[in-house]
């Protein structure tokens, strides 16, 4: 039993090796490469937000996987807020033209209405699935925490992404 175990638990790692360095071989959807996206969604927030919310984003992934970028954002939430932040994520190759961005930001908002500015944290995913070698379609799970002073709000925002990575 225990050699029958074993012999599964190769032929599933050989399996998984040879896949993936047929992979990288076709050209991986998390290669290195510049990318630039554009992102349209929905923001709710704990404080009564919710509503309309786009931006872009643009980025280099580099070879070992690393994604260093920046993300423009508009929440239109009572009215508007705008975010820019710099963010550091890992591209993880699940398929040939399918990647899971695990990533982080942390900037700065103008909240135009009150003529505020707040610092804006927020821990995201990215699930990027390349139709050709360089567009892409996807969606994008964020939770924004805005540090205002003398508050501290929460929010989900979800978003569609369509992009280019060349």
């Amino acid at each position: 039993m225990t050699r029958t175990k074993l012999a599964v638990a190769a032929c599933v790692a050989v399996g998984l090796t040879s896949s993936r360095a047929n992979a990288q071989r076709a050209g991986d959807a998390d290669r290195a490469g510049a990318s630039i996206a554009g992102e349209l969604g929905f923001f709710v927030g704990n404080r009564g937000y919710a509503d309309f919310a786009t931006g872009f984003r643009g980025g280099y992934t580099f070879p070992f996987h690393l994604y260093l970028g920046g993300d423009l954002t508009l929440y239109v939430a009572g009215g508007t807020v705008f975010s820019l932040a710099p963010e550091v994520g890992y591209d993880i190759g699940v398929a040939h033209n399918f990647v899971i961005r695990p990533y982080g930001g942390l900037g700065f908002i103008d909240i135009t209405p009150v003529g505020a500015t707040a610092v804006e944290f927020y821990p995201g995913c990215a699930f990027l699935y390349h139709v050709t070698r360089g567009f892409f379609l996807g969606g994008d799970v964020r939770i924004p925490l805005f540090f205002e002073p003398g508050a501290t709000a929460l929010g989900l925002n979800l978003m569609f992404t369509l992009g280019y990575k060349w």
